[in-house]
């Protein structure tokens, strides 16, 4: 590939969070204007439930536990010449509510608990929809 970097592949995590009838905690983020559920690096000998543990509770201050992995997916995106911009290898996590009330980080414009109706009704990428329709059917934790 001409011009790509084929060694930006990375591994994240994705914290996919119920909270019962509430719904999931979903942020938008300042940099994109999306709302989408939280995530970043994982970072190697590090488990994709605790990163996502970590970076819920970074976002947006709520506890919850991670216990299995509701998708495993491919986020490729490229830039205007069409060579690799990024290629990120994503776990999203199903978590159960623990603890704490979602409060917007700095680096959030805000943060909502969101039913699948509000969801599909809010700026959002198609990875948001999917795993949001995956969480809201299968069963809790």
């Amino acid at each position: 590939m001409a011009g790509g970097r084929t060694d930006d592949r990375r591994a994240g995590a994705g914290a996919a969070g119920r909270h019962g009838a509430a719904g999931a905690a979903l942020p938008t983020h300042r940099t994109r204007g999306l709302w989408g559920f939280p995530g970043g690096r994982l970072e190697a000998g590090r488990d994709a439930g605790r990163a996502a543990a970590r970076e819920l509770l970074e976002e947006t201050g709520v506890v919850a536990e991670f216990s299995r992995a509701l998708d495993v997916f491919d986020m490729i995106r490229r830039d205007a010449s069409g060579d690799l911009a990024f290629h990120y290898v994503l776990v999203a996590m199903q978590g159960i509510w623990r603890d704490g009330e979602p409060k917007a980080s700095s680096e959030l414009l805000d943060v909502a608990w969101m039913n699948l109706r509000m969801i599909a009704r809010v700026p959002s990428s198609t990875e948001t929809i999917r795993l949001s329709k995956l969480l809201f059917a299968a069963a809790p934790g």
